[in-house]
């Protein structure tokens, strides 16, 4: 299941690119990690076991990537 998960969301990550952080919560819940330095912010979320990480600049998601969960 994480597996069509990872496949889902990472087909999906270029068009999170323009989104703001409301837009983010508003798909993915609260963010896990959260890491801000003045005009940056990179923020972490939990997606149906993987990681879903965003990096924003300006308060819009520049980039974005997915990591699949680890082995057991």
């Amino acid at each position: 299941m994480a597996n069509e998960e990872f496949a889902r969301l990472d087909a999906q990550k270029e068009t999170w690119i323009g989104w703001d952080h409301d837009q983010l919560i508003r798909t993915f819940g609260s963010p896990q990690v959260v890491n801000a330095g003045g005009a940056e912010e990179w923020l972490g979320f939990d997606v149906g076991g993987c990681t879903v990480s965003v990096h924003l600049i300006d308060g819009v998601v520049a980039s974005a990537e997915v990591f699949a969960p680890s082995p057991s």
